[in-house]
């Protein structure tokens, strides 16, 4: 429930709620999801589900206290393209159907950017305050990280290509993290709020 508070209001009918005490397989179309293992570990985690979601996905394994993740939406839209090739090949040839590891597609997240660091220890300052507090406080993070994101849009469409020539960036991603003083973790998040504003920003800006 404490997650659910920083999607999108579009974003919560593809996400779930998982119980501690019931067992839940993972569903394909949930960009947010929890997984509750069986008794002898197991989870029913299908590479071709992960593939094809139109979506990247994160799924937080109840059981094992994990987060993974597919992968930016550049490189998951990639897995997505060649999975669907290799199907219909496999359809055409009328070959085994042959999956990568679902464990290959899921990319572990192993430390927290310092945006979320900070946001964090903030927060653990309210605990004293009553929820709207709280919630007001989230509110005012998520609409932070939606101006920095629209501010990141803005100068790259109109002073991308003049900072290119004057300052020697090598890469979008350089400058952006120079101008905008943001470290590698810290701007995938902003540009996550980017990619929602403007589809496809993401991949223009990490390649």
């Amino acid at each position: 429930m404490w997650i659910a508070q920083f999607s999108d209001p579009s974003e919560l009918p593809v996400s779930r709620l998982c119980l501690s005490y019931t067992q839940w397989s993972f569903h394909p179309g949930l960009s947010i999801q929890g997984i509750v293992r069986s008794s002898n570990g197991e989870v029913n985690l299908s590479a071709q589900k992960l593939i094809q979601s139109s979506r990247p996905l994160t799924v937080v394994d109840i059981s094992r206290g994990t987060v993974k993740q597919t992968g930016p939406p550049d490189i998951h839209a990639r897995r997505n393209v060649a999975a669907l090739h290799q199907e219909l090949l496999s359809l055409w040839h009328e070959l085994p159907d042959i999956s990568a590891p679902s464990e290959s597609l899921l990319e572990p997240v192993r430390a927290a950017a310092p945006l979320v660091k900070q946001f964090l220890h903030d927060y653990d300052r309210l605990i004293s305050c009553d929820g709207q507090v709280r919630q007001n406080f989230i509110r005012a993070f998520l609409r932070s990280l939606q101006y920095t994101a629209l501010a990141i849009i803005t100068w790259t469409q109109h002073e991308w290509a003049v900072q290119r020539r004057r300052s020697g960036y090598d890469t979008l991603k350089q400058a952006l993290c120079s101008v905008f003083d943001l470290d590698d973790l810290d701007l995938r998040i902003v540009l996550a709020q980017a990619e929602l504003l403007q589809p496809g920003f993401y991949s223009y800006a990490m390649t």
